[in-house]
Parts: C-alpha cells; structure tokens; sequence
C-alpha cells in the first residue's frame, strides 16, 4: 500500500509539474537544480527565465575564476527539456547594467523520472553563456574530463 501511495504521490507531481510547465511557455520540461561556472575575472549575479519572462527561481552567485569559479547551488524549478530555451539574466561585478541572452538548453535527462536533473550555467569572457542539463546521479567531474568543462 505504501509503495502505492509513493507512485500516486510521484504522478501527482509529475503531472503539476507539466501542467506548470505550458504556464511558461513550454509543453514538457525537467526538474532542476542550478549550479554555475565562471570563467570571467569578474563575480557574477544570475537569474533564469522562461521565454516569454517569468522568473523561474532558480540562479545564485559565482565566485570569479580566481576564487574558484563555481556558485549557484539553488533547488529546484522546471525547466524546458534539452533543444529548449531559456533566458538567462545576469550582472558582472559591481556594474548595475543587467545583460540577458537566451540559449538553447543541451544535455540529457536523468533516466530515473523521480531524480532531479543539474543546470550547469557556463559563463565566458565578452558575455557568453551556455547551458547544459546533467544527470544529477553522474559525477559531474567525469562528466567534464570528457567535455573539458570546468567545475569546481
């Protein structure tokens, strides 16, 4: 009975989850956790949106590579599937001007549907971003020996 009422609980959430998801502009999506990389000099603020401009909740701070280059850490928000898009919003340093982009989510699902996946936000020099969706069950270190990305 308990195993049961776990399965009704999990498609309870699922199905809010997709229903929240055409709210924002997107017909399926995955549950993440964000974490970002910095590859800049300068410490950054972000923030992620849907398209059409609704704050997800979802972004942090990133340490300057110097310091580490790694940040973010927040939990949890639907986002669409890889091949979608997103808006990224964020500030460098102490200047007060905001920079957005939107970018084209890449990367893979985890398999198990009741696992969270992980946003890897990328930030580079002249104001360049990237997004990748990672299994949260892989190891994101060997994930980037493969890749060359930089985690901390």
């Amino acid at each position: 009975m308990q195993n049961f009422m776990k399965r009704v609980a999990q498609a309870g959430v699922l199905v809010t989850a997709l229903g929240g998801c055409a709210g924002l502009g997107f017909s399926s999506g995955v549950n993440v956790s964000v974490e970002g990389a910095n590859y800049t000099d300068d410490y950054l603020r972000f923030t992620i949106y849907s398209v059409s401009g609704k704050n997800l909740g979802i972004g942090g701070h990133v340490k300057k590579f110097s310091a580490g280059g790694t940040g973010g850490g927040v939990c949890c928000a639907v986002i669409p599937n890889p091949g979608g898009t997103i808006r990224i919003t964020w500030k460098v340093g102490e200047d007060e001007v905001f920079h957005t982009k939107e970018v084209i989510v890449s990367g893979h699902v985890a398999e198990n549907s009741g696992v969270h996946s992980k946003l890897i936000v990328r930030f580079f020099p002249q104001n360049e971003v990237e997004v990748e969706v990672i299994d949260n069950n892989l190891d994101p270190k060997k994930i980037c020996a493969r890749t060359g990305c930089f985690l901390g």
